[in-house]
């Protein structure tokens, strides 16, 4: 799963620029969003269009994954666990890529830590365009 980061909007745009050559030599070939996700990095207001459009390019590539009942389980149980407190986007996310078994590429490990130990969590800083 990729998920360049639920806090797209709040950091550089460049974050989501990863080497699709790396992606494919870690055996990562489909690549899915959460919904959420998708909203927060298309909320983010774009200095121009060709930043939009480099973006438009990635997600003719990614599909976005809607929540379903898994999901919305899931996210009740991370939120409610006296684990550690976890953001409702970031739950959602989470839960998405258990409903995948997918691996979570995130710049916001830290975000993830602990929560999920069924789902493998990958920073993006090795995967991203030097």
């Amino acid at each position: 799963m990729v998920e360049p980061t639920n806090q797209i909007a709040k950091s550089e745009l460049q974050k989501l620029i990863v080497d699709e050559q790396k992606l494919l030599e870690n055996n990562f070939e489909e690549f899915y969003v959460s919904v959420v996700t998708f909203m927060e990095l298309y909320g983010f207001k774009f200095k121009n269009q060709q930043e939009k459009e480099r973006i438009d390019k990635y997600f003719h590539y990614i599909n976005i994954l809607h929540t379903n009942s898994f999901i919305a389980n899931k996210v009740i149980q991370y939120r409610i666990s006296d684990t550690k407190k976890i953001r409702l986007p970031d739950a959602i996310i989470l839960a998405t890529a258990a409903y995948l078994n997918a691996t979570l590429l995130t710049d916001d490990w830290d975000d993830f830590e602990n929560i999920e130990n069924k789902v493998t969590i990958t920073k993006l800083d090795g995967l991203k365009v030097k």
